[in-house]
């Protein structure tokens, strides 16, 4: 019967402390570093230019948050400056977390632009140059191109090779080329 009873005044300490509010604080937006930028080639100016952004976080602890991204016009620059949340916890797991981010720039005009990394003292560093051709035509596109809803890169027998997946939008389409534009670093 003691036994029952010490358990019951257990039960009784936990359900009434479950009733207090536990303070909690907001996590902070800070900035971070990226590893590495993708900036593609085949835009014109009446695309949604991208960039993909990625890197790792360093604990459990972290959260990507949306970059600040400032297009300059004027000097021909694209600012990119990763964040992330931190939320403060004795309970981080010190492993890697990695991160990557597609960033629309939304339509910008014929041009080359820079692509600058903004780091978290606020240096900067370059990840190369984003040409942006003038339009051949009115139309979104002046290629029709298929829909790729995966890629794979597999490694057999000391190659790499890269696995398609996607659909054409009706039975009278046929693929006519898949053009694989190679950069490097």
């Amino acid at each position: 019967m003691k036994l029952k009873n010490s358990l019951s005044l257990v039960a009784l300490v936990f359900i009434s402390q479950s009733g207090l509010a536990i303070e909690t604080t907001k996590p902070e937006l800070i900035g971070v570093s990226s590893e590495h930028f993708f900036v593609p080639t085949g835009f014109d100016d009446n695309d949604n230019a991208q960039i993909v952004v990625s890197g790792n976080l360093p604990n459990s602890c972290y959260r990507v948050a949306d970059p600040l991204v400032k297009v300059s016009h004027r000097q021909k620059k694209v600012y990119v400056k990763p964040q992330a949340y931190v939320y403060p916890s004795a309970w981080c797991l010190q492993v890697l977390v990695p991160f990557t981010q597609t960033l629309n720039l939304g339509v910008l005009n014929a041009s080359t632009y820079e692509v600058v990394e903004v780091g978290p003292q606020d240096q900067q560093s370059s990840h190369g140059k984003m040409s942006i051709k003038k339009s051949m035509s009115n139309n979104a596109d002046d290629f029709l191109y298929a829909s790729v809803k995966s890629a794979l890169v597999s490694h057999e027998s000391g190659k790499n090779i890269l696995s398609i997946n996607g659909s054409l939008s009706g039975s009278c389409m046929h693929l006519k080329e898949v053009k694989v534009v190679h950069k490097t670093d």
